[in-house]
């Protein structure tokens, strides 16, 4: 199981050096830096975007009675805009990290990790005392605890009798929001996100 991600990332390494060498996709101005979310597509890459848009067309308009083609501007109206509600309402909040500078939306924050217990199950077998530790998760009270600890020691008893469990309640893993790039406390700024307007300004002539 631990080698999955790994595995997964070796994978996606080569489908992307794949896509380079046979000329199907490139990341724009890529020998620049390159630009984030804009690509550009080779000579496969078009002929494979082209196929797959007029193997959508033709399910989803042509053999669709109750459905018909419209190719629209890109670029509207402002007053569009504005009676749709676009222009007052989309928008995400964001949040923004002072270490690594990155901006993110506000439910990409890492959330404190909920309250745990850590519960020790003593057992006494012919060799002595055995102690098995494990730790429950979630805002539980003591005698929920307790009852659970009953429960699990029953299932790791193996014949062994159970002496006592003893508790260390209350621990959190991480009390802070931190960022999701560079796990800084990003507690102060999570609290009062800014909103950020998806829609951009453009200016025509």
């Amino acid at each position: 199981m631990s080698g999955e991600p790994h595995n997964d990332q070796q994978r996606m390494e080569k489908i992307v050096s794949l896509c380079k060498r046979r000329g199907f996709i490139f990341q724009s101005g890529e020998i620049y830096g390159g630009l984030n979310g804009v690509w550009d597509y080779g000579p496969l890459g078009t002929e494979l975007k082209r196929n797959l848009k007029d193997y959508w067309w033709r399910v989803m308009v042509r053999e669709r009675d109750d459905v018909v083609g419209l190719d629209g501007s890109i670029l509207t109206h402002r007053a569009v805009l504005k009676a749709s509600g676009h222009e007052d309402t989309f928008s995400d909040p964001m949040v923004g990290c002072d270490v690594c500078k990155r901006r993110f939306r506000n439910d990409q924050v890492l959330c404190p990790t909920p309250f745990r217990t850590l519960v020790h199950l003593s057992f006494s077998t012919a060799e002595g005392e055995l102690q098995i530790d494990y730790i429950t998760v979630g805002g539980l009270s003591v005698d929920d605890v307790r009852a659970k600890a009953k429960v699990q020691a029953g299932y790791l008893a193996h014949g062994r009798r159970f002496e006592r469990a003893n508790f260390e309640p209350g621990k959190t893993h991480d009390p802070a929001s931190t960022c999701p790039y560079c796990g800084a406390d990003v507690s102060k700024a999570a609290a009062e996100p800014r909103l950020f307007n998806l829609m951009f300004r453009t200016n025509i002539g």
